[in-house]
């Protein structure tokens, strides 16, 4: 620590704000008694300052320990080039210093060095200004005022100042922790489910989870419901209490299929977790640490590991909870374990909790932001109780400012992230989307017979033994003796992948009998799928006995036919534009508003009673519609292929604009 004092650089040495950063600044902060990891360099200031907010930079933002927040925020610096006078950077410095409660401020500039002190009346004052070259006769005020001990006791005067307690033994693994998971998503509470229906509290908040559960819980959730999201949260809040001194505990981030990979003991994979960065943590030291201080041990993805490995660590769990009561182990896993934790199920997101995290991934923290989760189609509104699929959809209107029209790519994403295995298994992956297409097949009525499941794998060629691979996916539960898929929408989406593979003659027979259930995702999932504008009619005509949503959501998101309709001669385009057109208005009516058909009729026609017809003609290149809609004349067509005429109103349509108006928001 005295070689700065002995070393310091000379003026003239000290050319652009660089060099003044790093051959004084950082050294002097060192000689001061701050740890590497409590420097931050460039640290973000937000400020909120109308809708759009700005987001400066401090140069150097020094704290006591690991934590990154206001609580133990120590010391701003702002580091000017020699020459630079000091009085603007002591307003931008100053309004740094005030966001971050920082107490003290340092301004230097290669050639003159101020610190300004934070008063109880929190008005700032200037309390020593001095030339660098005098640095080593004012050492003494300088410790005194900027010393990270001497300003962290001076905090305790300022009533606007509440330090948090840090245990600051593993301050530098700590450190490093929060700053690796910094990076992760941005996240929200969520809402549990505890398994023991007898508990008078059945469900609580995930930010309750350390506090209430002081041997730990093991967390359930099918894939995609954000289980690697909470573990990080409970992981990073861990560090967090602890560093406040609300517990003792040291937390320990450990993905099980890493774990497996290094082929070595639970133990000591967080004993080498730790050692890496406090050198002197021995094994023999880390036990002392856990049987004397506890371990807050967050367990991921422990569905991702495989069946043999799975035992063992079971093996390992009970000896660490049975060995060391002051241990805390919270395992994530998709389908419950032989681990005496109480086991807690992760809920779907709630209405409130999809706002929330709208909010969150959408706003920028300058501004409210505009909710965009109403605007929703009714299908896609449902999907999005599903944090996987509500980021998917979120993330896709940040960039293309608008709603997927393709589907079919989340629930591809949803059904990927389910039957995830090895990269390099690719067969293992084809065998269980075989398999749970047929069980999905299988079990439209209903869950089915275990035996029955073995055998629709079996007729397939696929082997018995994929069942229990879906069953440890969570994509297939097993109660009792009978077999179900776990997602509905999931099933949904494989049965219509299925039923749009059927050959065009055998969709024909089957479309008109098709089931049409409100509650399912299947009808919308098949028109998003069959691959002719032909198919696509004869399913419209269908829906239109059903509801009106779904109708609706059929029509959003069909298949593009565009390709097939390009392909057609103008004679033909045209009949087939206007055929549909005539379509799109007189099936809903029929179907869904029979008693305003009259007045729609002599509204577009003028003749109440009317069947209705259309003349028009559609070109390719350059994409263009020219129509007219009137009444149907005894023994004419209901589409006439020729250039509208008057009387009647003549409407134009732009198809290359439609087209590729689509195309972006596909």
């Amino acid at each position: 620590m005295n070689s700065f004092w002995d070393s310091i650089p000379a003026v003239d040495a000290l050319r652009g704000e660089g060099n003044v950063e790093h051959r004084l600044v950082l050294p002097l902060l060192r000689a001061l008694g701050y740890e590497p990891y409590e420097i931050e360099s460039k640290y973000p200031v937000v400020f909120q300052e109308g809708r759009l907010g700005r987001k400066p930079e401090a140069d150097f933002v020094c704290f006591y320990g690991p934590l990154r927040d206001r609580s133990n925020s120590l010391l701003v610096v702002e580091a000017k080039q020699p020459g630079e006078k000091l009085p603007p950077g002591k307003a931008q410095g100053e309004s740094y210093a005030q966001n971050l409660r920082a107490p003290l401020l340092l301004l230097i500039n290669g050639e003159v060095l101020e610190i300004w002190q934070m008063q109880i009346t929190q008005e700032s004052q200037c309390v020593l200004s001095i030339p660098v070259t005098s640095l080593v006769s004012e050492r003494g005020n300088v410790e005194r005022l900027l010393n990270k001990t001497a300003v962290r006791d001076y905090c305790k005067s300022l009533s606007f100042k509440t330090m948090a307690e840090t245990t600051a033994d593993f301050g530098g693994y700590e450190a490093a922790e929060l700053r690796r998971m910094s990076s992760n998503r941005l996240s929200i509470a969520r809402t549990l489910r505890r398994a023991e229906t007898t508990v008078q509290l059945a469900t609580l908040e995930t930010t309750h989870l350390l506090s209430e559960f002081s041997s730990g819980a093991i967390v359930i959730a099918p894939s995609g419901y954000g289980k690697t999201t909470l573990s990080h949260d409970l992981f990073k809040r861990a560090i967090e209490d602890r560093c406040r001194g609300k517990c003792n505990s040291l937390p320990f981030d450990v993905p099980l299929p890493d774990l497996e990979q290094s082929g070595v003991s639970l133990m000591a994979f967080i004993q080498q977790r730790l050692s890496a960065h406090n050198p002197g943590v021995t094994p023999a030291f880390f036990l002392t640490i856990v049987r004397e201080i506890g371990v807050t041990v967050c367990c991921d993805a422990f569905d991702r590991t495989t069946v043999g490995f799975q035992k063992k660590l079971t093996t390992e769990f009970a000896s660490l909870l049975r060995d060391y009561p002051r241990a805390q182990l919270f395992i994530f896993s998709r389908t419950a374990l032989n681990v005496r934790l109480p086991s807690l199920e992760l809920e779907a997101l709630s209405s409130e909790q999809v706002r929330e995290l709208e909010t969150v991934i959408l706003g920028d923290g300058s501004a409210p932001t505009f909710s965009i989760v109403g605007m929703m189609s009714r299908t896609l509104r449902s999907l999005c109780v599903n944090p996987l699929l509500l980021r998917l959809t979120l993330d896709y209107w940040k960039r293309e400012q608008g709603f997927p029209r393709k589907i079919e790519f989340l629930f591809r994403s949803w059904l990927d992230s389910i039957l995830e295995c090895d990269p390099t298994d690719a067969v293992s992956k084809v065998q269980r989307e075989q398999a749970l297409t047929a069980l999905a097949k299988a079990t439209v009525a209903g869950p089915i017979a275990s035996a029955d499941a073995i055998a629709q794998l079996e007729d397939r060629g696929i082997p018995a033994a994929v069942l229990n691979e879906l069953i440890q996916c969570n994509a297939v539960r097993m109660t009792g003796a009978v077999v179900e898929l776990v997602h509905e929408g999931l099933a949904d989406y494989l049965r219509a992948k299925a039923f749009a593979a059927m050959s065009e003659t055998d969709l024909f027979r089957e479309i008109p009998t098709l089931s049409v259930s409100s509650d399912s995702f299947f009808p919308v999932l098949a028109m998003a799928q069959l691959p002719s504008r032909g198919l696509q009619s004869a399913l419209w005509k269908r829906l239109s006995v059903g509801r009106i949503g779904v109708y609706l959501d059929a029509l959003r998101y069909r298949f593009d036919v565009s390709n097939e309709l390009r392909q057609l001669d103008s004679e033909r385009l045209s009949l087939n534009y206007l055929d549909d057109l005539i379509d799109g208005i007189e099936i809903p009516l029929a179907g869904f508003f029979p008693e305003m058909h009259a007045s729609a009729m002599e509204w577009l026609t003028g003749v109440s009673e009317a069947a209705l017809a259309a003349t028009g003609r559609a070109r390719a290149d350059p994409g263009s519609l020219d129509f007219k809609l009137h009444a149907k004349e005894s023994g004419e067509p209901r589409v006439i292929v020729a250039t509208p005429e008057l009387p009647g109103t003549i409407r134009g349509v732009n198809l290359d604009t439609v087209s590729t108006a689509r195309a972006s928001s596909e």
